[in-house]
Order: structure tokens, then sequence, then C-alpha cells
């Protein structure tokens, strides 16, 4: 703004000519400028952070604080502020600083949804004594994040042979959604022991039956795995672990004689027939025979 003179002079061989022209600059109000947002996109539970700049025709030059590690608000620019910022439609634990014009929001595990801020943004009126507003809205998107089921601890067990024992497994989904659990060897590719069961109750527990017979005895470590549904998305199912001990015991094991197939035998021919015979606790064995012809 001001007064400006400019003088043009006009020659034509020895003659000249000269005017004098005064320009008056006014000053003008221009309103705010919002940085474009074409909107974002988020899980629930990441944060999230938008800068809600807005630039002024009349002070270019200005650039918006920020908050340092303590909180303590950290100025950038040297020339003073002459845009205000607010927003409007923030959605449940979402903050905004007008002070840094920073919006911060970590949607929870139940925010899934579309959601539109608008900000605002209002100039000082450059000393025209008219103040200018600008807005502009920015639509976020959260979307649904499924989480593994959990597992309540289960502990060790220790069962004798030819006892019997339940053991109750329980598990729950975070999202609410129905879970199926199923037990199997912690060996990869192996059931379960056959002397084990599991029932799936379908309500969030099951029964792990051990009912343990000669040649049981040992530790056995058992997976129990809990899936759920997907939390109602086209997303894969998720699938939690758990390992846990069945220890099966016993005083003494009985010998174990492998299998012998039929035999023929040669008239005038000696005979003669190989036993292979183990014992889990190594003690010394004494043999005997019936039915000799």
């Amino acid at each position: 703004t001001g007064v400006y003179d400019v003088t043009f002079d006009v020659r034509e061989g020895m003659a000249k000519a000269t005017a004098t022209t005064r320009i008056t600059v006014t000053n003008n109000n221009a309103p705010p400028v919002f940085e474009q947002q074409d909107g974002w996109v988020v899980y629930e539970s990441q944060p999230l952070a938008i800068k809600a700049f807005a630039y002024d025709p009349d002070n270019p030059a200005y650039a918006p604080a920020f908050r340092g590690a303590a909180g303590n608000l950290v100025e950038l620019s040297f020339t003073p502020r002459t845009v205000s910022v607010s927003a409007t439609g923030l959605p449940a634990g979402a903050t905004f600083d007008t002070d840094t014009w920073d919006l911060f929001w970590k949607p929870d595990f139940t925010q899934a949804g579309l959601y539109s801020v608008t900000f605002h943004a209002t100039d000082d009126g450059d000393g025209t004594g008219t103040p200018l507003s600008s807005s502009i809205v920015v639509p976020i998107r959260v979307l649904n994040l499924n989480r593994l089921p959990e597992i309540e601890p289960v502990p060790n067990a220790t069962v004798a042979r030819d006892g019997s024992l339940e053991i109750i497994i329980r598990a729950g989904d975070p999202d609410g959604q129905p879970v199926k659990i199923s037990a199997t060897s912690e060996q990869p590719g192996f059931p379960l022991p056959p002397f084990m069961s599991l029932t799936d109750n379908g309500d969030g527990t099951a029964v792990l039956r051990v009912n343990p017979k000669v040649g049981d005895r040992g530790d056995h470590a058992i997976k129990i795995l809990a899936t759920d549904t997907g939390d109602g998305a086209n997303g894969p199912k998720l699938t939690s672990e758990y390992i846990f001990i069945v220890k099966v015991t016993s005083a003494n094991e009985p010998p174990i004689l492998d299998f012998l197939g039929d035999m023929i035998a040669v008239i005038g021919q000696r005979m003669v027939i190989d036993l292979n015979v183990s014992d889990m606790d190594q003690d010394a064995l004494t043999y005997a025979m019936t039915g000799l012809p």
C-alpha cells in the first residue's frame, strides 16, 4: 500500500514532453488459504497427526510454531501470527492445538468408520478492520483392525496312568467375535496324543480330557489354538497359540514285546525265534514261556 508518482517522458527530435501520474495502492485484505487435504485413512489404534496450515497472503513469511518435548511452545517465525485456526467436528479422543494448528488422534478399537473434521481460519483483517475467513472439510476414514484372540494361561498338569483329568480351556476375542478352540501336539505335524481329546463348547470354553494308559508316561507338550472369524471383515482369520505340558506318571511300566507274526516249523530242522523286548524303566527282565509243544 502507498502512494507512488510515476513520470513519463516523450521525445521527438529536440522536443520533450513530461507527464507525472500518481498511483495510489490501497490495502485490500486477502482471505487465508488452507493447504489442500484430500483426506486421511488410518487403522484403529494408529496415531494420526494433521497440520491444518492456513497461508495468509498478507503475511506469507509466517510459519506456525510447534511443541517441544516438554510441551513448550517453540516459535519458528520472526513475523507475528495473523491467522487463527480452529477445528469443529472432532471425533472422541481427538485434540486440536490452536497454537500449532496440529490435530492429534489415536482412534480406539471401537471407532472404525468415516469422520469429517472442519478447520476454520480467520485473519486479523490486515488493518482493514474486516477480518476474512475460510474453511476446509477434511474426511478421515478409520479402518477396522482385527485383533488376535486371547487364551487364558493354562497351568501345567500332572496325571497318573489309568487316571483321568479334565482341563478347562478359556479364550476370548477382544473384538467380541466368536472363537473356535482346538488343540494339537506342540510337535509340528502331529495331532493330539491318542489318550487326549478336546471338546469345543462353542462359548469360548473347551474341555481337554486326558486318560493315559500303559506306555503314555512322559511329558507331552500340548498346543492350544484359538481362531477368530476375521472380525466380520474380508481379511484373514487370526489364530493365537498357547503351549503347556501334561505330565503322565507311573511307578513302573510293563515291558513291551515287539510283534511276533506266525511262524512255520520244518520237521527235522531247528527253529530259532528272536524276541525283541523293551522296558521304559530299564529294569532287569526275566523271561518265561507257556504252551511249549
